[in-house]
C-alpha cells in the first residue's frame, strides 16, 4: 500500500458525495457551519479508519483505497458513506463516494477481484433505526467516476 492512502492520508484529504459541497477532512475529521446561524447542530464527517480496504478497484494495477464516512447534520440520523480513493500523479484523489443507509454498521469491508465487498448491519423489517440487526452483503464496482452496486440488497 503506497504511503499516500495510509489512514493518516485519508484523514487529510477532500471528498465529495456526502454534503452538498466539497469537504475536506483534517486529522480524519470535518466540521461544518451550522445551517441556521446560532443552531447548535452543524455538519459533521468523520473518518471511520478502522474500516478501510486496499486493492485495484480501476484496472490500473496499482491499489486504491475504500473508506468508510459517517456524517451527522445535527438530527437523529448518521448516515454511513463509502468513498474510492485512487492515486493521480501519485495524490490520492476521491474517485466516487456512495451512501450506504442511516446508523448501518460496517462488520466488513474488503476488495476482492477488483470489487468492493461490504458486509453491514442493517434494520430490519421490525428494527428501530438505533438498532439493526439484518446481516446485508453488498457488492460494489467502480465505473468511472461512479460506484454501481451490482449484487446484494439495498
Amino acid at each position: 500500500m503506497p504511503a499516500e492512502l495510509a489512514v493518516g492520508a485519508l484523514g487529510n484529504l477532500t471528498y465529495q458525495g456526502i454534503l452538498d459541497m466539497p469537504i475536506t477532512l483534517n486529522g480524519g475529521r470535518f466540521d461544518g457551519e451550522p445551517a441556521v446561524e446560532g443552531s447548535a447542530g452543524h455538519p459533521r464527517v468523520t473518518l471511520l479508519p478502522e474500516s478501510t480496504a486496499y486493492g485495484d478497484l480501476n484496472g490500473d494495477g496499482r491499489p486504491d483505497s475504500a473508506v468508510m464516512l459517517a456524517a451527522e447534520s445535527g438530527g437523529s440520523g448518521t448516515f454511513v458513506y463509502m468513498a474510492v480513493v485512487t492515486l493521480e500523479d501519485g495524490r490520492p484523489v476521491n474517485l466516487a463516494t456512495t451512501q450506504l443507509g442511516d446508523r448501518v454498521q460496517v462488520k466488513e469491508l474488503a476488495i476482492e477481484n477488483g470489487q468492493i465487498v461490504v458486509t453491514l448491519l442493517t434494520q430490519g423489517p421490525d428494527d428501530p433505526m438505533c438498532c439493526p440487526t439484518q446481516t446485508e452483503t453488498r457488492v460494489y464496482r467502480v465505473e468511472g467516476s461512479e460506484l454501481i452496486q451490482v449484487d446484494g440488497e439495498g
